[in-house]
């Protein structure tokens, strides 16, 4: 057990390098893209936390609709991707879907950037 005072004793960091392996490509490949060219730098670099609509949903008078009847229950399978009024709630007794996971597919799909973290089927939002 060290002790309190941590001034008087050596300490030595050991990092695996199998850790820093897996990521070294794409590490390597980020710093070959062109600043100018980095995808989504408006989110990533400059740190906008409004995020835009898709380009395919930007516009006047666009209105996208999705059948989502593999997703949802089959009473609500149409829904305007923009407008949010139109998705079923999360709590409705039908529904398969969770609050989180519902807002991630929402983000997926009317955000033009969304993180989605969590194991597969959580669709925890970032």
């Amino acid at each position: 057990m060290l002790s309190k005072d941590f001034r008087r004793h050596k300490l030595l960091m050991v990092e695996s390098p199998a850790y820093f392996e897996s990521y070294r490509h794409v590490l390597a490949r980020l710093q070959e893209i062109d600043q100018e060219m980095f995808p989504f730098q408006k989110y990533l670099v400059s740190c906008h936390s409004n995020v835009d609509p898709p380009m395919y949903l930007r516009g006047e008078n666009v209105k996208t609709t999705y059948d989502l009847s593999g997703v949802l229950d089959e009473s609500s399978s149409e829904v305007s991707v923009l407008d949010f009024e139109s998705w079923p709630l999360p709590n409705e007794s039908d529904q398969p879907l969770n609050k989180s996971q519902l807002e991630a597919l929402q983000a997926a799909l009317s955000k033009e950037f969304a993180v989605i973290q969590g194991p597969p089927g959580t669709g925890i939002l970032q």
